[in-house]
């Protein structure tokens, strides 16, 4: 059989950006923790799905599911793994937010079994942020020995796998000043 791919929606974000059309919710804090335990409960229900599978990936998108405990991430990676083989080799990717990432919680999504981030930068300009209703500052994410084009994060020591995700242009911005400085 083909190994498969699990996806898991998680729809919290701290803030609801203007331009996403996706399921996602801000101010629905209260929920996380009921949400974290329907799915694992929806992937034991689901069990027959994954028996004698092999996982090859697992993605965590959304939302924001860096926003949720990595215990609720461990959670669903581990209920998953009580069902199918997870390969060695198994990306477990999560998409994050550079205004809610810390090095804590980057311990603990590892821990957890994250082995990639998916971090949404959506660009390396203040202005082009605020437009897109962002709520973190390039600066976080460009230490001094970095530059726009070669971003480095206190992410990449913690995961496998470190991607930025930056959108390709905004109203009245150009496609040269996606990687300038």
């Amino acid at each position: 059989m083909q190994p498969l791919a699990v996806y898991v929606h998680i729809p919290f974000c701290t803030v609801k950006c203007g331009y996403c059309d996706f399921n996602a919710y801000s101010g629905m804090d209260n929920l996380k923790e009921a949400y974290g335990a329907a799915l694992v409960a929806e992937v034991h229900a689901n069990a027959s799905l994954l028996s004698g599978r092999t996982i090859a990936s697992i993605g965590f998108g959304g939302g924001t599911p860096g926003e949720v405990p990595a215990a609720h991430i461990g959670a669903v990676v581990a209920a998953i793994g009580q069902h199918a083989r997870l390969d060695p080799a198994a990306e477990v990717t999560l998409e994050a937010n550079p205004g809610t990432l810390d090095r804590p919680q980057l311990e603990a999504l590892r821990a957890a079994g994250v082995t990639r981030l998916s971090i949404g930068a959506q660009s390396f300009h203040a202005d082009e942020l605020r437009f897109l209703d962002r709520i973190h500052s390039p600066r976080p994410l460009l230490p001094p020995s970095a530059s726009p084009g070669r971003p480095a994060s206190k992410a990449s020591a913690s995961t496998s796998s470190t991607a930025f995700r930056a959108r390709r242009s905004t109203p009245g911005s150009d496609r040269s000043a996606l990687l300038s400085g």
